[in-house]
């Protein structure tokens, strides 16, 4: 039977690089949100500036400030509602360029002991009195000398 284990290294990466993406996508969406509502205040202007000289059709400024609230109203939810659907789509494009987060884990094996062997000589010393007089007490095992 085989049990599931998350890798979450890697969902913690793949959250973070889809967090960091969604930052630029926020002002993105934000931007444009701007523009479509700065655009349409321009017609609005527009037309009511052109209702007011008698070139169209006279425009109530009550009638143009409720669709101008709905239409404020429509850009600012589907903005809103664009935000999750970036998220969910940036996570899945990482995740599909990333790897699994969800492994499935192996059989457990033996364990493997490996023994380690410790030279039990003792260490070569050197007479600290001597080295410094440039001799050496085992001159056979010793590699060290005085005229460094």
């Amino acid at each position: 039977m085989s049990s599931f284990t998350m890798n979450w290294s890697e969902l913690s990466l793949q959250v973070m690089i889809t967090f960091s993406h969604f930052l630029w996508q926020v002002c993105f969406v934000g931007v444009a949100l701007l523009a479509a509502q700065h655009v349409g205040e321009s017609l609005r202007d527009s037309q009511f500036l052109r209702s007011l000289r008698g070139a169209g059709k006279p425009v109530s400024l009550g009638e143009t400030d409720l669709s101008r609230a709905h239409m404020r109203y429509m850009l600012a939810t589907l903005a809103f509602f664009s935000l999750p659907i970036c998220v969910a789509s940036t996570f899945a494009w990482v995740h599909q360029s990333r790897g699994p987060i969800v492994l499935v884990a192996s059989v457990p094996t033996a364990s493997v002991t490996i023994p380690v062997f410790v030279e039990s000589e003792p260490t070569h010393a050197v007479d600290i009195a001597g080295f410094a007089a440039g001799i050496e007490t085992n001159p056979a095992r010793c590699t060290l000398s005085a005229g460094f």
